[in-house]
């Protein structure tokens, strides 16, 4: 069984079909902090911004349990003979798919491969999201 983890960006309306979908808007954006509007939760102070937002931690261990418990469960059922999901889809939505969404994806497909599963993470709105804000900056200096 094939695992994708995806982060997108709810602004970009079309949300993607998937298995599990956390909505991670209730954190604190880290758009709004000083020097992190043209990063990524790929960059180490906005993933640890990320993850030290009030809640986050416990909302992520709590997330994982439940995704780890569908995982082994579907895994059983398909050593049983029984048909499942070819590939289970885990996506995290942010307002931009930039920040938030990006920090979890990235965190959960690397700890879903480091327990043994094929996982692959897919960050589908970042390039979009910060090609929009670097131009943004670019014009509000020119002015």
């Amino acid at each position: 069984m094939k695992i994708k983890v995806i982060s997108f960006g709810y602004k970009y309306e079309n949300m993607p079909k998937a298995s599990f979908v956390f909505d991670l808007r209730f954190l604190k954006n880290p758009y709004w902090q000083p020097g992190m509007r043209t990063l990524s939760g790929l960059d180490q102070a906005v993933f640890d911004f990320v993850m030290s937002a009030a809640g986050s931690e416990d909302f992520y261990q709590q997330l994982k349990q439940m995704v780890g418990l569908a995982l082994k469960l579907a895994q059983a059922k398909e050593t049983a003979g029984g048909h499942v999901a070819d590939e289970v889809t885990i996506a995290f939505g942010c307002t931009g798919g930039q920040h938030r969404s990006v920090a979890f994806a990235q965190r959960l497909g690397q700890d879903l491969a480091a327990e043994g599963y094929d996982a692959a993470i897919c960050h589908r709105d970042l390039a979009k999201s910060q090609k929009r804000e670097i131009a943004r900056l670019k014009e509000e200096t020119k002015a």
